[in-house]
């Protein structure tokens, strides 16, 4: 993403219509939004999911399905175990929720990301 010197934040872009369930929600709304980094978040959030449980999120459902589900808020399905199995599972559980929240605006950035797993 490129830097806006002016507003002091990087510059959002149009992405087009892609498919996958790694992808964050505001990817498959009609028509795509307006994106920018934090959709990287949200994927990273999948990542870890797949870290943690072994699995593709929504790993029973088609692209289709999956991508619906987001877009309605839904997220992959974490068992309450994972976050007392360790620490570090828990952190991750804790962690994969911040960069899963709906609204990109008000989704962890990746700096925020990095500070949590330091901690």
């Amino acid at each position: 993403l490129l830097w806006d010197e002016t507003k002091g934040r990087y510059c959002k872009y149009y992405n087009g219509r892609i498919g996958g369930k790694m992808r964050s929600p505001e990817e498959f709304t009609e028509p795509p939004g307006i994106l920018d980094e934090s959709m990287d978040v949200y994927s990273m959030g999948n990542n870890f999911y797949g870290i943690l449980t072994g699995l593709w999120p929504f790993y029973l459902d088609d692209n289709d399905a999956a991508q619906r589900k987001m877009v309605r808020g839904e997220r992959p399905y974490v068992d309450e175990r994972w976050r007392r199995r360790s620490y570090a599972e828990g952190r991750l559980v804790e962690i994969m929720e911040l960069m899963w929240e709906h609204d990109p605006d008000r989704r962890i950035t990746i700096f925020e990301v990095v500070r949590f797993l330091r901690k």
